[in-house]
């Protein structure tokens, strides 16, 4: 496979690599996590015998590998990125192994910070762009925005999930993470969903966070603004505690807010 031909300045694409990604030089030695702690080296001259002349990138989990003018560069995966990857005339090759997959990080201390922070970015970017999907999405489905004063009587999940323990046994823990997750683009399809058991719901608003709530007001708020029932296994019931005093506290501190119940007709 053949790269096209770069029609960019050349300015804007040393620009991009010297901000976006790290370029790593023959010999830069990789610690690889599969299987047991071995180190690799980049091996240039392979890549060069191998790939010759073309300008390809692959990618996998969060990370893209580019080999582009006989130099290789690793750096995160997001949709910006890969755009502008491919404006270079850089096209992708699936068959293209690359160094710094997930599984492997730079053996020196220097490069690693600078290669960790790069992904930290690049994490919080994969985010944002997944809230603008979240967004699209939910607005073809016709799902409304939950107001952000009903937002202040719920319950955010983190991403890092909500910790409970058996109130019985101490060491019967799970964790219940977001329904909807930027790791995991096909749960863009949970948007608009809630479940509801004993009086208390989870819910995914339109920008892919999920929440937790009391009370059959935003039950009732939901089914207004075009959201679906579905049965979930409800975090936080029965004799499960949250196990971060913090997230306690503030689900604690939730209100429950029930709407009247509507008069019978006599």
């Amino acid at each position: 496979m053949e790269g096209e031909k770069v029609v960019v300045e050349r300015q804007e694409i040393e620009t991009f690599f010297a901000e976006n990604a790290l370029k790593c030089p023959d010999g830069m030695k990789i610690i690889s996590l599969e299987e047991r702690r071995s180190v690799i080296s980049v091996d240039m001259d392979n890549m060069i015998n191998m790939y010759g002349n073309k300008n390809i990138y692959n990618n996998y989990g969060e990370v893209i590998g580019v080999y582009f003018e006989k130099e290789y560069y690793a750096l995160p995966q997001t949709k910006r990125n890969i755009s502008m990857i491919q404006s270079f005339g850089i096209l992708r090759d699936p068959n293209f192994f690359f160094y710094l997959d997930d599984d492997e990080y730079p053996m020196d201390e220097e490069i690693r910070k600078i290669w960790n922070d790069m992904m930290v970015r690049g994490s919080e970017e994969r985010k944002e762009e997944f809230t603008q999907d979240c967004k699209r999405w939910a607005t073809i489905k016709g799902v409304q925005p939950v107001p952000n004063k009903e937002l202040a009587n719920c319950l955010l999940i983190p991403d890092s999930g909500i910790r409970v323990r058996d109130s019985n046994d101490e060491y019967d823990d799970r964790t219940y993470y977001p329904l909807v997750s930027y790791l995991s683009p096909q749960t863009i399809s949970e948007i608009g969903l809630y479940t509801t058991y004993e009086n208390r719901t989870m819910f995914v608003n339109y920008d892919g966070k999920t929440y937790m709530a009391k009370g059959n007001h935003i039950v009732n708020l939901l089914k207004s603004l075009n959201y679906r029932a579905l049965f979930y296994f409800l975090p936080i019931r029965e004799n499960e505690i949250i196990s971060d005093k913090k997230i306690r506290s503030a689900w604690e501190e939730i209100p429950e807010v029930n709407d009247p119940e509507p008069m019978a007709n006599n």
